[in-house]
């Protein structure tokens, strides 16, 4: 049975189930004649409403009721009529009437009115309650000042626990407030069909949605369901202020401490510090929003705290889940858009243009986007930004500096760099700036076309930055990519570096603030059109340059090489092919002599094919040239089509390796139940294993011989009340000095003892643990 409650145009749907057969039938006829005389069945008429069908709906429920047993939710035809007629306790009722086992009844009203869901409750009396009212209903008028009206227009949208105040268009350059206008009640929707402008001098902010006491204000909304309205903030003509990140801030448009925040529609313009902000806020959707000239600060910015490391991720409401949508900030003194801290954001088809400065070294560099800090460090943002596009943005156009960062098809373009203020860092003007703790991947095919320094530049402070690199990076003023003391860098074998007026990609670790001796670099692709050399690298542990194509590089250079290798513990160059225009008497690939391990293999074109042996390697180094660089062993953990990776405990677990695919010259013994046995020498282990709802889970090597842990992989996460498994890797070089037993170990936060370590597929085999080993020496 289906109960329609209709006041104020407002319409919800409350379900309850029935013991009796009679009058189960006859509130269903009524029922279902309600829904389509109100056109809201699917085969009804909008145009065949009916008063006497929706009166009859309600008497037949009251008499349905009558007849049910005392346990269910309508003991009285009283309380059943009251509902009907909007009752003092509409919210007990309609927790009552709210049973989950009657949904599927009403399935063929859509999922928009399924109010199964108990947590919405206060949601669905608000929406029976809530008014509109024009602020013009309370005075306003002209171009005076309508702060007083807009004041009167909230207290009775308060009184009626909920609403709407329009302003309505007047077609006179919009209305004007002379001070803030507070929102401090939940359920309250500003609507704007013209124009709001702040003419007041003294700092201060438009619209704010808080409550005085710092509890959390839900439902907050701003919106322009006509076109696109500007809300100026006056903040350039504002006086008596000085910036500081650490003082009071004047954004135009503040909504602080609050939960479900819709802004849509809207261009905030001239905010004193920041045009649009949100802080300290969840559940967010900016909707084709524009934020631009913020006199100080940034265009558009969710800014979760200032003490970021202060905050747990476990905690909901460090959960911001902002979601940008065809958003854009330009010409502001900081960053067009922006996100300070918190986990699960979202953008897409955001933009921006003409931000940043390099005048004063009190303020802020800004630039064009940015992603920064994430609660405590070790933890991943969740953020996700789809088709980005930025130009001619002052300093960078994406600064990250948070984990887990993914941006699919960046397009980027025209980075300016600084002139008047010192760049000590030779960062600022580079198109992608990672930093501190960062972890960026971006794929789906990016873009960089002419920044004034770097395309990208990888940099440590305090920690060591890693990035994931899938696009064409363009004529830049310095180095194609640029990193300095990196955990990883990986470039895909689809990118191109083409025009870097130094080298192609330049990575040093060379002392202990840059992770001397550390780190890993991968390079593949396509580079031309270098002044210097196509790839660099120097004190880093792991270097492979494999599948790279070279084409007139180090134009102004007589000799030397195309890519060198300095001081790397392993160090590899495969598969490079160079097509040398001015035919220089370079060497195509150098592994220096400095460098513990190297590999050479595949390497041809149209200049000297590589370094020798002899030259590059004393006679303590190890250096094999055109080999087969394959796996010496590879175990696999398989299972047949249907069987899942096996049970998972929480805690350790050692993996299946059950599948021996290659054990080349018998390297190691002793393989069964997850374990084998490894003789002296150095190693490198490329392994994953996936995982199924047990939260938090990560690989080790373990050396079971002595009971310690040689490496950790990569830490992940597959919600255990989710359906999504996720996958933790290794890759790593190591060192025995005796035969040793090792297994493969993963821990699970928490157990999955039906299909934890793999989720089964119906109708292929499963793959779902794999260890690679390669002897170095």
């Amino acid at each position: 049975m289906a109960v329609f409650i209709e006041r104020q145009e407002r319409r919800t749907i409350v379900l309850k189930g029935e013991n009796t057969l009679e009058a189960r039938r006859q509130a269903n006829a009524a029922g279902d004649q309600a829904l389509v005389a109100k056109g809201w069945a699917s085969n009804a008429s909008n145009s065949a409403a009916s008063a006497l069908a929706v009166s009859r709906f309600y008497t037949t429920l009251a008499q349905a009721i009558a007849a049910t047993a005392p346990q269910d939710a309508f003991a009285t035809t009283d309380t059943a009529v009251a509902l009907a007629e909007g009752g003092a306790n509409e919210k007990g009722v309609l927790r009552a009437c709210v049973r989950t086992d009657t949904a599927p009844f009403y399935a063929h009203l859509g999922a928009s009115f399924d109010p199964v869901s108990r947590t919405n409750i206060d949601d669905i009396v608000t929406s029976l309650n809530s008014i509109s009212v024009l602020i013009t209903e309370f005075g306003a008028s002209g171009l005076e000042d309508c702060l007083a009206a807009f004041n009167a227009a909230l207290a009775a949208v308060k009184a009626a626990g909920g609403g709407t105040i329009v302003f309505p268009y007047q077609g006179k350059g919009g209305w004007n407030l002379g001070g803030t206008a507070v929102v401090d009640a939940d359920n309250v929707t500003i609507q704007l069909y013209d124009d709001v402008n702040m003419t007041s001098s003294v700092p201060c902010t438009t619209f704010r949605f808080e409550k005085p006491d710092g509890a959390t204000l839900k439902n907050a909304k701003l919106i322009c369901p006509g076109r696109k309205c500007t809300i100026d903030g006056n903040g350039a003509s504002m006086s008596g202020y000085t910036y500081s990140a650490y003082a009071t801030i004047y954004p135009a448009v503040e909504f602080r401490t609050c939960d479900g925040v819709i802004v849509d529609n809207v261009h905030v313009t001239n905010g004193l510090v920041n045009c649009l902000l949100v802080r300290f806020s969840s559940n967010i959707l900016l909707q084709d929003c524009d934020g631009s000239h913020a006199v100080y600060d940034n265009g558009i910015s969710i800014n979760f705290a200032l003490d970021y490391a202060g905050y747990d991720a476990n905690d909901p409401h460090t959960w911001t889940n902002a979601r940008l949508m065809r958003c854009r900030g330009f010409d502001n003194n900081a960053v067009g858009i922006t996100n300070y801290g918190g986990y699960g954001h979202t953008w897409t088809d955001c933009e921006a243009w003409g931000n940043g400065q390099d005048y004063s070294d009190d303020l802020p560099w800004g630039g064009g986007m940015t992603v920064e800090m994430n609660g405590t460090y070790d933890r991943d943002s969740r953020t996700v930004i789809v088709n980005p596009k930025c130009t001619s943005n002052r300093n960078y156009d994406l600064l990250c500096s948070a984990r887990g960062v993914k941006v699919i098809k960046p397009e980027f373009k025209n980075t300016i760099a600084p002139t008047t203020r010192q760049d000590s860092t030779a960062t600022y003007g580079s198109s992608i700036i990672v930093y501190g703790y960062a972890t960026l991947d971006v794929s789906g095919y990016g873009t960089i076309d002419s920044p004034g320094k770097s395309g990208i530049r990888v940099l440590a402070t305090t920690a060591f930055p890693s990035l994931a690199w899938d696009g064409k990076i363009m004529n830049t003023a310095n180095y194609g990519i640029h990193g300095q003391g990196v955990a990883l860098l990986e470039v895909s074998e689809r990118s191109m570096i083409d025009g870097a007026v130094s080298s192609g990609i330049y990575v040093s670790n060379a002392n202990a603030a840059y992770n001397q001796g550390g780190g890993e670099v991968r390079v593949a692709g396509s580079i031309r059109n270098c002044g210097s050399l196509s790839v660099d690298v120097n004190y880093v542990a792991s270097v492979e340059v494999n599948k790279l194509s070279l084409k007139d590089n180090r134009k102004n250079v007589s000799s030397g090489s195309q890519v060198r290798i300095q001081n790397a513990s392993y160090a590899k160059a495969a598969n490079i092919i160079n097509d040398d225009a001015n035919a220089k008497t370079l060497k195509i690939a150098e592994i220096a002599s400095t460098c513990t391990y190297g590999h050479m293999a595949a390497i041809s074109g149209d200049s000297t094919s590589m370094q020798s042996a002899a030259a590059n390697f004393a006679t303590s180094k190890t250096f094999i040239a055109n080999e087969d660089l394959g796996w010496d062993l590879i175990l696999e953990g398989k299972a047949a089509a249907n069987a899942s990776g096996g049970a998972a405990a929480s805690g350790r677990n050692t993996r299946s390796l059950a599948t021996t695919t290659l054990n080349r010259r018998t390297l190691a013994t002793n393989i069964a139940n997850g374990s084998f046995t490894l003789p002296a020498g150095t190693y490198r282990i490329t392994a994953w294993a996936q995982a199924y709802r047990v939260d938090e889970h990560t690989l080790f090597l373990r050396d079971t011989t002595s009971a310690t842990d040689i490496t950790q992989g990569s830490t992940e996460f597959s919600d255990a009340a989710g359906s999504v498994p996720s996958t933790s890797r290794i890759d790593h070089v190591f060192t025995l000095t005796a035969s040793t037993a090792l297994s493969l170990q993963h821990y699970c936060k928490s157990a999955n003892t039906t299909d934890g370590l793999g989720k089964a597929m119906t109708t292929q085999p499963g793959r779902f643990a794999w260890l690679g080993i390669r002897k170095l020496n």
